[in-house]
């Protein structure tokens, strides 16, 4: 039987404006990272050691079972390194990611409580909010909606809208 390999890219973005991006980039460092399962005795992943430079994308190919998906899932928080680092521009990439999936989650509440769904913290941080907004490419859609930040999400709410497909996942 041959097992077709499966592939995974990745790319560091920076998140910066064009002065910081300048000043502070050098990419995702992976450094002596080790994994191992809950209850297993072997690591699926020993002592890897990568750099991602910024703008840069790698693609991971190999067999089922070789990790990649695991890579991924340390890459983006799911999981914790047994031992190693991940290091994004200098920073623990604990305090720097945020995932957003394929499949995004339609919450039937306000544009604004969907954009803080990613950061309850901020979620009465009218700047922060706007922000995201704009990093996402919607600010022209949600300034034209009568009330903004507070305009019902979703047909099945009472004087709720929808928006496009893309437009929910950008929001995601």
């Amino acid at each position: 039987m041959y097992i077709l390999p499966c592939a995974i890219a990745f790319s560091a973005l920076s998140g910066l404006n064009a002065t910081e991006y300048e000043a502070s980039q050098t990419g995702i460092s992976i450094e002596n990272l080790s994994f191992t399962y809950p209850n297993r005795d072997c690591s699926i992943l020993k002592n890897i050691n990568l750099t991602i430079h910024p703008n840069e994308m790698i693609v991971l190919v190999g067999e089922n079972g070789a990790g990649k998906t695991t890579l991924a899932k340390l890459l983006c928080r799911l999981y914790d390194p047994s031992q190693g680092a991940i290091i994004w521009n200098g920073q623990d990439l604990r305090s720097r990611i945020d995932v957003v999936m394929q499949d995004y989650a339609r919450f039937p509440t306000n544009v604004r409580e969907n954009v803080a769904f990613g950061n309850l913290p901020k979620m009465q941080d009218d700047d922060a909010i706007t922000e995201a907004i704009a990093e996402a490419g919607l600010a022209r859609v949600i300034d034209k909606l009568d009330q903004g930040l507070e305009t019902l999400l979703g047909k099945q709410l009472e004087g709720g809208i929808d928006l496009s497909g893309g437009q929910w996942q950008r929001l995601a």
